[in-house]
């Protein structure tokens, strides 16, 4: 008997109360293994679906061409129609992958994102009152509002980046096979511009990791009020405090 569609979906997604194994090491590469591993299933579906929707998308103007010729040359023939129903079922099969893609992308993202979350938690337990002298109370909530959403964004666009590279090389084969010259443009212009756009993306880089520090020092300053908001009436600290959360919310 098959799965319901929400069975299949309870099998993406991890359970609220299912236990967190612990990953095998605290290495960045090893971390993100685990994390692939975890969220393995709605990866595969989403790159595959990706796959499709992208190939569909890069041979479907070679369709509409051929079309166009044969409707220019013979007029409105069997072969056009023929063409022009091939493409209402390509384009029909690309909703569905696109649509598939961008659903299981986001149960990777869900999945991800949610044991970044747990493991977070986790650790603030077992250090108990330790924890406030190893780390900031603003670094472990960036971590879980923040970073977790980063790591999550990195897996959900590892299906559209398959498709991405597959659909390159179908169109690449493609303009090869019409002018060499226009071929060999794609395929050495296309990594070439990849390639001066990480360059460009280094500055912005850093920048977001000073910006993350300073939304962590934020939060501690919030969190760090919160917790003796009685003592800073008690003193008339309230206007300190609005000014030191002022200037860093400004820097």
């Amino acid at each position: 008997m098959p799965m319901s569609f929400s069975r299949v979906v309870e099998r993406l997604l991890p359970a609220p109360d299912a236990p967190l194994p612990r990953p095998p090491s605290t290495r960045t590469r090893s971390l993100l293994g685990w994390f692939t591993r975890r969220a393995a299933g709605p990866l595969a579906v989403a790159g595959l679906a990706s796959v499709v929707a992208n190939t569909i998308q890069a041979v479907a103007p070679a369709f509409l061409g051929a079309a166009l010729d044969s409707g220019i040359e013979n007029g409105l023939n069997a072969r056009v129609w023929t063409i022009c129903l091939s493409l209402l079922g390509l384009f029909v099969i690309y909703a569905v992958g696109d649509t598939a893609q961008s659903y299981f992308g986001l149960c990777a993202w869900m999945r991800t994102t949610f044991d970044v979350a747990r493991m977070a938690g986790r650790q603030v337990s077992i250090t108990g009152a330790d924890l406030s002298r190893q780390v900031s109370t603003g670094e472990v909530a960036s971590v879980v509002a923040s970073d977790a959403q980063y790591v999550g964004n990195f897996f959900e666009r590892l299906a559209p980046m398959a498709g991405a590279v597959v659909s390159f090389g179908v169109v690449a084969v493609l303009m090869v096979s019409v002018s060499a010259r226009l071929g060999l443009i794609v395929l050495v212009g296309m990594p070439l511009v990849a390639w001066i756009v990480t360059l460009v993306i280094r500055p912005l880089q850093r920048r977001q990791a000073v910006q993350r520090e300073a939304q962590s020092e934020v939060t501690t300053i919030t969190t760090d009020t919160v917790a003796g908001l009685r003592i800073l009436r008690g003193i008339g600290g309230e206007d300190v405090f609005a000014r030191r959360y002022r200037e860093a919310s400004q820097e």
